[in-house]
């Protein structure tokens, strides 16, 4: 009777197609259903897109984002390949808000970049406590961290960067809100 509506279709038969070929028994399929949420669903079967929230960092091999003195001149490389870019210019097409704390957008703009906005037509979030002046396109919050991930999220828009700041990535990390 269901499977006639073509919601029914769109919803439920690609994921059962899914589950069959990349799970190994129907066992499998009934065990991991009930941990998809029907967000993720509707999310990959195109119904709904809900923007992503990338933890986009540089570290160290030995997982380090900054040396004791907090300096991050490393990130610039030794000089011998001045032309590599990486995977950057490709990820940051695909987003449209970076969100950061306040030590790593006072390190922006004191040492990294402190003649322009290296962000200019993003819209930048610094999650502060103290009181500051928003800009043209950055703004200081002091919302929890949580909730206002979760309201972005929902809004349809490019992804979400988590540009820096150990302790948001840490929350957003123990509360499964990064993506990738």
């Amino acid at each position: 009777m269901y499977e006639k509506d073509p919601l029914y279709r769109k919803l439920f038969v690609p994921f059962v197609r899914l589950s069959l070929v990349d799970l190994p028994s129907a066992n499998s399929i009934q065990c991991c259903l009930p941990l998809v949420s029907k967000v993720s669903i509707l999310n990959y079967v195109g119904i709904i897109n809900m923007r992503k929230v990338i933890l986009y960092i540089a570290m160290s091999i030995d997982g380090y984002i900054a040396k004791n003195n907090g300096n991050v001149g490393w990130l610039v490389g030794d000089g011998s390949e001045p032309e590599a870019n990486g995977s950057y210019p490709s990820f940051y097409e695909t987003i449209d808000t970076v969100i950061m704390g306040w030590n790593t957008y006072r390190q922006i703009i004191t040492e990294l970049s402190p003649e322009k906005n290296p962000y200019e037509g993003k819209i930048s979030y610094i999650l502060t406590h103290k009181k500051k002046e928003n800009k043209a396109d950055t703004f200081f919050i002091n919302d929890d961290i949580i909730e206002f991930i979760q309201t972005l999220k929902s809004q349809s828009r490019k992804n979400i960067w988590i540009c820096g700041g150990a302790s948001i990535a840490q929350q957003l990390i123990e509360n499964n809100l990064i993506d990738e």
